[in-house]
């Protein structure tokens, strides 16, 4: 946190006494530790997710099976395949290997971005302005469409952009990322 480092050096200048700079260097540390906890947890977070998406996958792929034949058997009937959950569109989301295609147009407000959900619940967005170096996380959104208004990098007329989607799924990103689409701005 560069306050903290900051206020060491311009504190006096500002009037404060050393014990009222170290007392805010200290609520600086209370956040640097908050946000690092929550850092460590997210990670967790995420790894548990990704276990439990390839469990998902991995069980049903042997209970389908079991559940068409199911559903096969003389007795079966509607209201038992809803006392199981089992009537629906039959739509499986692969989270290893799900992924999207994205759409971009140039127009007055800045880059319109269209992808399809694939049935999962939003995506992260990815963008290269001009000539930075790599991409960077712009978004996330929970429906499939987006503008980008942010001006060109450095006030350029015109600049080249990338984009990329990665689709979600309980807040964590799945499957595959799509193709980069490139557009001049």
């Amino acid at each position: 946190m560069k306050y903290k480092g900051a206020i060491a050096l311009e504190g006096a200048t500002l009037g404060m006494l050393p014990a009222d700079i170290i007392a805010e260097q200290k609520q600086c540390d209370t956040i640097i530790a908050s946000i690092d906890v929550a850092d460590a947890e997210a990670v967790v977070a995420k790894q548990k997710n990704q276990d439990r998406d390839t469990t998902i996958v991995t069980e049903m792929g042997t209970l389908r099976p079991k559940i068409k034949t199911h559903k096969a058997y003389t007795g079966y009937t509607p209201a038992i395949g809803e006392a199981l959950s089992v009537i629906g569109t039959g739509i499986v989301v692969d989270p290893l290997t799900v992924k999207t295609i994205v759409k971009l147009a140039k127009i007055p407000l800045g880059v319109d971005i269209k992808f399809d959900l694939e049935h999962c619940e939003g995506g992260d967005v990815y963008c290269k302005r001009g000539a930075e170096a790599g991409f960077t996380f712009l978004k996330s959104i929970t429906h499939p469409h987006s503008i980008d208004t942010r001006p060109n990098a450095g006030g350029a007329a015109s600049e080249q952009r990338q984009y990329y989607v990665i689709l979600l799924i309980n807040d964590i990103e799945v499957g595959i990322p799509s193709d980069i689409v490139t557009i001049n701005n």
